[in-house]
């Protein structure tokens, strides 16, 4: 079980289509708590969410969308889901989690019990802090990244195709973050996509495509494109909530947080010359993958 340990750490957590049924062998979940006791414990943080859309949602389209929450209690999911207009949550269903899941989750993934629609996963501790609602934005961004075919994208990728099905690929890719040749590169793509000016980012961007074999550089930009989205509305919202902004994976050691990071700052910097890639993230991926938005109608980086 020690990947799906690794999949709980830090939020965006990646929890793969796998868990849309329950694994053979886990241990059977806990007397299922009150439903109705767990809907009024819960109520007033959704209300919260509620508010706190409201006020954040003129920061990016995304935000505009609600998308199921999903409270992990005593092992069981109790998944509360907004109404048609938007104006509030109601308890729909419930049953046991489909494996063991750790207090402090802060996941998004498909639930069987939603017909695998995609679903915001926490633990009730998420209410208690502006953090925790920051955390949930986050997740939103990964069910509308889901809705807005995610699946298809990935599929367009060898290193996803070279996975054979393996649901753990996107935790387990044994991408080389400790090569001296990369730290260095990325490290100084890091301070360059912030500061710098268009030929540096750009150069940067093609040694670090000639520097990493084809299945790492599609990995590591399928990441930044993935999780720099999230983390930069994350980042919006903290600023709104008069939040530090999350700079979690910029500092040696790297690891896959770090393309969290690269990512936030890569979409950054090439939506300053096309800012509909902001929400047309079907052309954003292309982009990244160049180097440059040349499939997006911008300067094509050269092999």
């Amino acid at each position: 079980m020690a990947g799906w340990k690794r999949a709980f750490t830090g939020i965006a957590t990646l929890i793969p289509p796998v868990l849309l049924a329950v694994p053979a062998g886990l241990p059977a979940a806990s007397q299922t708590p009150d439903p109705s006791r767990v809907a009024r414990a819960c109520q007033p943080g959704l209300d919260r969410l509620l508010e706190l859309r409201d006020r954040v949602r003129h920061l990016h389209p995304f935000l505009a969308t609600l998308h199921p929450v999903a409270v992990v209690e005593q092992q069981h999911i109790f998944v509360f889901e907004p109404d048609p207009g938007g104006n509030s949550f109601a308890l729909s269903t419930h049953g046991p989690a489909p494996m063991p899941i750790p207090e402090g989750i802060r996941a998004s993934f498909p639930l069987e019990m939603l017909g695998s629609r995609p679903a915001c996963v926490v633990t009730p501790e998420v209410f208690d802090s502006l953090e925790g609602y920051a955390a949930i934005f986050h997740e939103f961004v990964h069910c509308r990244q889901m809705e807005l075919g995610e699946m298809q994208l990935k599929q367009g990728l060898a290193v996803y195709r070279e996975a054979r099905g393996d649901p753990m690929w996107e935790l387990n890719h044994p991408f080389p973050y400790r090569e001296e040749g990369f730290q260095s590169l990325y490290a100084d793509f890091l301070v360059a996509a912030e500061d710098g000016g268009l030929e540096l980012v750009l150069g940067l961007r093609r040694q670090l495509r000639q520097r990493l074999a084809g299945p790492d550089h599609e990995y590591m930009v399928w990441q930044e494109w993935k999780e720099g989205m999230a983390r930069l509305i994350e980042n919006l919202v903290r600023k709104e909530l008069g939040l530090a902004p999350n700079r979690g994976g910029r500092k040696p050691p790297f690891s896959r947080v770090t393309f969290y990071a690269g990512g936030e700052a890569f979409i950054r910097f090439l939506t300053k010359s096309q800012p509909e890639l902001l929400t047309e993230i079907d052309r954003l991926l292309p982009a990244m993958l160049q180097g440059l938005p040349g499939a997006a109608g911008g300067v094509e980086a050269g092999p």
